[in-house]
């Protein structure tokens, strides 16, 4: 898991959890100062093992500069979103510098050519947002929720057809039944390849969608609740169903945590709870959606380790059997 804000110390500090074990490694690695090259100022790492899911036989826990080719790239920004599509990243949204003024901007990086771009589109142009999620299935890309210039909370769909050219946005809403959900922002998505057999559905599916769509969870509404709700967006349908957990465990309402996909599951770590006894949470769960049954994973071990695994505003991948 990448480091958070909550954290100030010159290493980045980042945790393995191998789901077939499951076990936690804590990888300390050193971040280029320069940001030039890949070597630190403080010398090797404590570990320099090779590791066996990395082909060309580099270190592990060092940190490359990504090169690009001209002046033109985005501004600087937190609280956006990218996704992989082939060699190009797209990145959209994100909070400037001015703190009170979100970005709208899409822009493309090429891992290819290293250039940046802003390719032209066309379509209703969707609004400065940062904390929202962007989730690419099928042909295309779909953005929810999110704070609007870091004001009103939004529960707007927007997808991009990135195959068009010039590539085009719609703004979408709910066609039928229960229609959207209120907004989140601080919220997870990722592609759910079918609805499980579980019911109820709720009031939108008269029967089971036997597609592909997006399961979002957790976030903040406009009422600064944290959620634990999960919600399955239809994006041929253009309709939302509120999916109902099994079972009496669920992990605690959230903000500005990670959620990623392996296999049926889906794992969720850390985050921020909401109110005055706000926490920092570092507790990592499973969502079995076959089923809908959450499973509550062993905390880390090592209790310096635990005190580095709280944490909120971080990221999170899974390569392999592993999720970092």
């Amino acid at each position: 898991f990448f480091r958070s804000t909550v954290l100030e110390c010159p290493f980045v500090r980042r945790h393995l959890f191998n789901r077939m074990s499951p076990t936690y490694t804590m990888l300390q690695h050193d971040v280029p100062q320069s940001g030039v090259g890949c070597h630190s100022p403080y010398g090797e790492p404590p570990s320099a093992t090779i590791s066996p899911i990395d082909p060309v036989g580099k270190q592990v826990g060092r940190w490359c500069a990504m090169a690009y080719k001209e002046s033109a790239r985005p501004p600087p920004v937190s609280g956006h979103t990218t996704v992989v599509i082939g060699d190009k990243v797209f990145q959209f949204g994100g909070l400037l510098s001015e703190v009170t003024l979100c970005s709208n901007e899409l822009w493309v990086y090429s891992l290819e050519t290293q250039q940046w771009s802003r390719p032209p589109w066309t379509g209703p142009t969707p609004p400065r947002v940062f904390g929202h999620t962007m989730v690419h299935i099928r042909d295309v890309i779909v953005i929810y929720g999110g704070k609007e210039s870091g004001n009103s909370t939004s529960n707007r769909v927007f997808l991009l057809r990135y195959l068009e050219s010039p590539m085009m946005w719609e703004e979408v809403t709910a066609t039928d039944g229960w229609g959207a959900p209120m907004g989140r922002w601080g919220h997870s998505a990722l592609v759910m390849e079918k609805v499980p057999m579980t019911q109820p559905w709720g009031p939108v599916h008269k029967q089971k969608p036997d597609v592909q769509g997006i399961l979002f969870f957790g976030g903040m509404t406009p009422f600064g609740d944290a959620v634990d709700d999960l919600l399955f967006f239809d994006p041929t349908a253009l309709s939302w169903t509120k999916l109902e957990p099994q079972g009496p465990l669920r992990p605690a309402p959230r903000r500005r945590h990670t959620a990623v996909q392996h296999k049926n599951k889906m794992y969720v770590f850390g985050g921020l709870t909401c109110g005055h006894g706000r926490e920092f949470l570092g507790d990592l769960w499973a969502l079995d959606m076959h089923t809908l049954q959450w499973e509550c994973l062993p905390a880390l071990k090592d209790e310096s380790c635990y005190h580095h695994g709280a944490r909120t505003g971080h990221v999170a991948a899974v390569h392999g059997d592993s999720m970092w």
